[in-house]
């Protein structure tokens, strides 16, 4: 391979180990008060979150090791976020829970759909040579 990239191959290590580490990373950016991480954060700076202490925060990122925790953490997010707030949470979440680790499972470039047109044509002489010349 070309150019090699980490791949996920063990949702279990994933949830337990790195989406944790990802999850404290992401509360840091949250609460950073620069304007530089307000610009990464999102839209709308999230600030203090309507009054959510860390734990809450990291519940309803889906880190939380106590049962109900994310439920609980849900309904305070709904009566203490703002409207922006919650949806920058919500962003967060669908990140940490679904979109990196899909995107971390890709094998190779041709799932992600992101081949150069070096790599195009490169493929197309091999499957070529493969076929018997295309011919």
């Amino acid at each position: 391979q070309a150019r090699p990239h980490p791949t996920l191959v063990s949702e279990r290590w994933y949830r337990d180990e790195l989406r944790p580490a990802l999850a404290a990373w992401v509360l840091l950016l949250l609460r950073s008060p620069t304007r530089a991480a307000a610009a990464l954060a999102g839209a709308a700076y999230a600030g203090d979150l309507g009054g959510l202490d860390d734990q809450q925060v990291l519940a309803y990122l889906g880190v939380a090791t106590e049962p109900g925790a994310r439920d609980r953490a849900a309904a305070a997010v709904d009566a203490c976020c703002s409207d922006d707030q919650a949806k920058l949470l919500n962003l967060y979440h669908s990140w940490l829970a679904h979109m990196l680790p899909f995107a971390l499972s890709r094998v190779n470039r041709v799932a992600y759909g992101l081949l150069s047109p070096e790599d195009l044509e490169r493929a197309a002489a091999r499957h070529a040579d493969q076929e018997g010349g295309g011919g």
